[in-house]
């Protein structure tokens, strides 16, 4: 159940935000869940919670397996970056009060361009692990360049399974070196359930880049109807954005032009669908996916600060 402070506090949030990124979407109250302990400061409200990921799942890839998460943070004081100091140190108390485990982390998520509270993310020993990025739709994107002789782009099949698998691998093993992903015991499996439900899903959602016969890079796909996850952090129609999920180029042959002929197609895959917005997720401290993004019409619109294990948090 929400309070008048909350209410009101969340109306004041809203109306910042949407003066900082379009983009952002106007939020809720926060709603405690079962389990959530509700955080007030003055100018800033929030809810302590925490979330256990199932070692067995694709979501294991992609944080730690115990993730305490200030969720649904709203901050209305006239000084943000003071507000959220407030509500991050009340936050922390809680998080290092948590008993340890083998595998855990604090994070929490906020819009990329309101840089007022940056400073107190990161006195508290919070860093920028990953970036929700998004491109609006029919965004010019450079050509592609590469001039591989026998390169094609074309729809996953059966008998890719096994190497699109590899190099699926490859971008979680390349990723984990930014703490961005894990690559653990179950992933290989993981992975490959994934890639067989988009080969069995409507529609083309994964392509591979071919080049005489090998499989060398893989692009993967959510259509908005499957993007349900993610579309709530997209002002606008849910049913208008796709999120892009795995991009990857075999080792070896990075920089030679075959990610961006995957890109490309994706991208004309979408403007031609008539998708509003794509999202993707990447790493910040990624020397070769921040640029290359950048380049094809993404910018940042959500950052996870997070601190690993959770008691790190100061």
């Amino acid at each position: 159940m929400t309070t008048p402070i909350a209410e009101q506090g969340t109306d004041l949030h809203n109306q910042r935000l949407a003066q900082i990124d379009a983009l952002i979407p106007a939020a809720p109250a926060p709603a405690p869940a079962d389990g959530d302990i509700v955080i007030e400061v003055p100018g800033a409200i929030g809810l302590a919670r925490t979330r256990r990921i199932d070692p067995n799942t694709l979501d294991a890839c992609w944080g730690a397996l115990t993730r305490q998460l200030l969720a649904s943070p709203r901050v209305f004081g006239d000084d943000p970056g003071a507000a959220m100091s407030a509500l991050l140190d009340s936050w922390g108390a809680w998080v290092r009060s948590q008993p340890p485990e083998p595998d855990t982390s604090a994070v929490v998520s906020w819009p990329s361009r309101d840089t007022s509270v940056i400073a107190a993310f990161l006195d508290r020993g919070l860093a920028p692990r990953v970036v929700l990025a998004a491109r609006p739709g029919g965004r010019p994107t450079p050509p592609p360049t590469s001039r591989l002789g026998g390169l094609i782009i074309r729809p996953l099949e059966e008998r890719d399974l096994g190497a699109a698998a590899t190099r699926f691998l490859d971008v979680i093993r390349w990723d984990s070196q930014f703490q961005g992903s894990y690559l653990r015991e179950s992933t290989p499996t993981a992975v490959d359930l994934d890639l067989q439900h988009a080969l069995n899903s409507d529609g083309t959602s994964s392509w591979v880049a071919d080049v005489d016969g090998q499989v060398v890079g893989l692009g993967t796909l959510e259509w908005p109807k499957d993007a349900s996850w993610i579309s709530p952090q997209v002002a606008g129609d849910p049913d208008e954005v796709a999120y892009l999920g795995v991009m990857s180029v075999q080792p070896g042959r990075r920089g030679g032009g075959i990610g961006s002929a995957l890109a490309a197609h994706l991208h004309r895959a979408v403007d031609e669908a008539g998708i509003r917005t794509t999202v993707l997720h990447h790493s910040p401290m990624n020397p070769l996916s921040t640029p290359f993004w950048h380049r094809c019409g993404y910018r940042p619109l959500w950052t996870t600060w997070e601190a690993r294990p959770h008691s790190a948090v100061r």
